[in-house]
């Protein structure tokens, strides 16, 4: 519509702007832009100084402005450029576009509706200014649109559409496009498309040409913003932002600008916080890669752990510090920690206390069954009062252990009386007949009981077993055994063998050693699915912890190397912080 030359204003020694109408150009559009520029007088709208007719052409005077556009910066940004992102975080980005807001607002207000807002027609100034440029093709609520009979037009691939439709196919609002008419919340609209171009440097509505441009912006959004966002440093606040500020239906967008930018100064306020969080997150971090770099010691793997759960804590999602945990979840410290020896002495001595109540149960019904072996017939009542003496006494040892446990060392007492209660039950049929079994059963259980002194609880075993049969072949004390033929004769030395009371006895005997062995097996299963099942849930919360659910690996552990997320096996190092949405 115009052409702008950059002169100097002779009597104020000042550069100044001067726009010319071309001489294709309609000379009504272009004087009314200069009536709607000049009746808005706001920070961020060029202002105009003069206007007048040279040639035939008319022409006005506006402030020269001097930066870069928004369009410009985001293409910088968009190829990398480290000086971009140096000038242009994101919050320094929300805040231009908050000033953008305040301008269109001002506009509305007025009565003015922009119908081309464009990171193109956006001017960032090296001191902060912001412009909001190219108010040529504004709707003025209460006047005819000049474009209400236009017909006709040519269309660039990413332009502004000359004829029926006014503004820029990729940023006009869906009823814009429509050729329906606009108001307020067509610039809602563009403003959200250049909101959503901010954050995550992609168009919100990309092609190559009008068709393609077109059909995006027929389509709701909604997946496009969420795939976009997916991975960035964004919260769901701002994704709800963009959503309803681009809502195709604009019934269902904010009811104004004013209500937009409230909401991203909101958001900014919010994300002034979150910045400071991710700041006190990193410095814990810091901490947390160093105490683990001393992995041979245990207090600087606690405090690592302890540092990087307070980095989770006040940034759950970075990757920094889940990958950083998760090494320090597999990668234990070598040695075990003192608190975690003192939970192993608490669970050993509960295991010992539960274990004594059980063997004491056991043998006092060992005890029990042994005074009704009397039925049978006592022979040798000294060795027969000696057995039930040695089981009561292991009874009162066990029932005092049940109650607090005393160590490794009354351990080994209660085993080494077991020994001699089972080399004592030998004399009854022997040490090749029923000892063995129960000897084989008491062994298991003091198994379960013992951390330090496994091979003498089976030596004991043994030997209960095996020094009374090398007395009985020194001839010390009488033989079990006799052998005439292909037989073999038991005698009776504590004990008679009545057939009856014999046969009830021994079943009862070996039946409850056969319950013992089973119960004790039973136990040990249930003691080991325990186990899994604690580390199996264990595992899923660290799954919890670890998962980023919104990825498509979403249910198994991260699978980035350590040293890509900054955390190499040693020494440990940190990511670097550079970048437009760090």
């Amino acid at each position: 519509m115009g052409e702008v030359e950059l002169v100097v204003d002779d009597r104020l020694g000042r550069a100044v702007a001067v726009k010319r109408l071309l001489p294709t150009a309609s000379r009504v559009r272009f004087e009314r832009e200069i009536r709607v520029q000049a009746r808005l007088e706001h920070p961020a709208i060029v202002p105009v100084y003069d206007v007048g007719e040279a040639d035939g052409r008319p022409y006005f005077i506006m402030k020269r402005v001097v930066g870069t556009t928004l369009a410009a910066v985001l293409a910088e940004l968009r190829d990398g450029d480290a000086g971009a992102r140096a000038r242009h975080g994101r919050r320094r980005l929300l805040s231009d576009f908050v000033q953008v807001c305040h301008a269109v607002a001002y506009a509305h207000d007025r009565g003015v509706v922009h119908r081309d807002l464009k990171p193109a027609n956006v001017m960032l100034g090296e001191y902060g200014e912001v412009y909001v440029l190219d108010w040529g093709v504004a709707k003025i609520l209460d006047e005819t649109d000049l474009d209400e009979h236009a017909t006709g037009g040519d269309v660039e691939a990413v332009g502004t559409v000359a004829g029926a439709l006014v503004g820029t196919v990729g940023y006009m609002a869906p009823e814009q496009l429509a050729g329906a008419e606009v108001d307020r919340r067509a610039d809602v609209y563009a403003l959200g498309a250049i909101l959503f171009e901010m954050v995550t440097l992609q168009r919100l509505h990309a092609g190559a040409s009008f068709d393609e441009l077109a059909a995006s912006t027929r389509t709701p959004p909604q997946t496009r913003i969420h795939d976009a966002l997916v991975g960035l440093a964004i919260d769901d606040e701002l994704e709800q932002i963009l959503l309803r500020a681009t809502a195709p239906a604009r019934d269902d967008r904010y009811a104004d600008v004013r209500a937009l930018l409230l909401a991203v100064e909101a958001h900014l306020d919010g994300d002034r916080d979150l910045e400071q969080r991710r700041a006190q997150a990193r410095a814990h971090l810091e901490r947390a890669a160093a105490a683990a770099s001393r992995s041979d010691d245990e207090h600087a793997h606690a405090e690592a752990m302890r540092e990087v759960g307070r980095a989770l804590t006040l940034a759950p999602g970075d990757a920094a510090s889940r990958t950083l945990l998760a090494k320090l979840l597999l990668d234990p410290p070598t040695r075990v920690p003192a608190a975690v020896h003192r939970r192993l002495d608490e669970a050993y001595d509960t295991e010992i206390r539960r274990n004594a109540r059980l063997g004491a149960d056991a043998m006092l019904g060992f005890v029990v069954l042994g005074a009704l072996a009397a039925w049978m017939g006592v022979r040798d009542l000294g060795l027969w009062s000696a057995m039930l003496a040695v089981g009561l006494v292991i009874v009162a040892i066990s029932w005092s252990r049940a109650r607090r446990a005393r160590g490794d060392g009354e351990m080994l007492r209660a085993a080494a009386l077991h020994a001699l209660l089972m080399a004592l039950v030998t004399r009854i049929a022997g040490p090749l007949y029923f000892a063995p079994l129960g000897i084989a059963v008491t062994t298991g259980m003091f198994m379960f009981s013992s951390r330090n002194h496994r091979a003498a609880i089976i030596g004991m075993g043994l030997a209960a077993m095996t020094i009374p049969m090398v007395l009985e072949a020194l001839g010390v004390i009488a033989p079990s055994y006799t052998f005439e033929g292909d037989r073999m004769i038991i005698h009776a030395n504590m004990l008679a063998f009545p057939p009856l009371a014999s046969t009830v006895m021994f079943w009862a005997t070996n039946a409850m050693l056969i319950v013992a062995a089973g119960l004790a097996s039973a136990r040990a299963y249930a003691e080991v699915s325990e186990t899994r099942r604690r580390l199996a849930i264990s595992s899923w919360q660290y799954e919890q912890v670890l998962v980023d659910e919104r990825s498509p690996g979403a249910g198994q552990l991260h699978a980035t190397p350590l040293a890509a997320a900054g955390v190499p096996n040693s020494p440990i190092t940190l990511p670097s912080t550079s970048g437009v949405f760090e």
